[in-house]
């Protein structure tokens, strides 16, 4: 039997590194629910209506190997900055192995086998979903009012790209005279 206390004490210790890494909310607790005995419309639909939203990780197979697959594919995706916030053990006529959900609750490609090399097939269907916009970079910035302290600040091109034109048509407008509102925040 699989011991629920330690894999949601690892789920959120990993839900914890991604969420810090992409500057999103930390205080994320994985949840992990029993649907052995649900149909595969209520999965869906349980996947779906996690709260906050990241990965759901469906799980199928004897409760011996649970543990050791989670844990590789959840650090995998930690790895690749997707948090992995809840897992679902579904009943074992779905097929052997582990799959993973979008925050929709929609397949990301098939059932990773339990037999198969889990960072790679993990990495594989991240990879999937990832788009270069949404990619997050991180730099560290000097901190207003210190010579010394700096912030991490994490964003993504697309943001980036965002906050630039905002910037550019307020400048524009107050060059013009036409400015009644406050800088644009950064």
């Amino acid at each position: 039997m699989f011991s629920t206390a330690r894999l949601i004490a690892l789920l959120t210790a990993l839900a914890q590194y991604s969420s810090t890494a992409l500057a999103a909310d930390p205080q994320a607790q994985p949840t992990i629910v029993d649907m052995r005995t649900a149909t595969p419309a209520a999965v869906k639909q349980s996947a779906a209506s996690a709260k906050p939203k990241g990965l759901t990780l469906l799980y199928s197979g004897p409760d011996e190997k649970m543990g050791d697959m989670v844990r590789k594919v959840s650090a995998q995706c930690a790895e690749d900055y997707h948090p992995v916030l809840r897992v679902i053990v579904v009943a074992v006529e779905s097929g052997e192995g582990v799959m993973l959900l979008d925050p929709a609750g929609e397949p990301i490609g098939a059932i990773i086998p339990p037999n198969a090399d889990l960072r790679v097939e993990t990495h594989a269907r991240l990879a999937q979903i990832a788009d270069p916009l949404d990619a997050m970079h991180c730099r560290l910035a000097p901190k207003t009012g210190s010579n010394l302290r700096r912030q991490k600040i994490c964003t993504t091109p697309r943001e980036d790209a965002e906050r630039e034109r905002s910037t550019i048509e307020w400048t524009r407008r107050h060059q013009d005279g036409a400015l009644t509102e406050p800088a644009p925040e950064q």
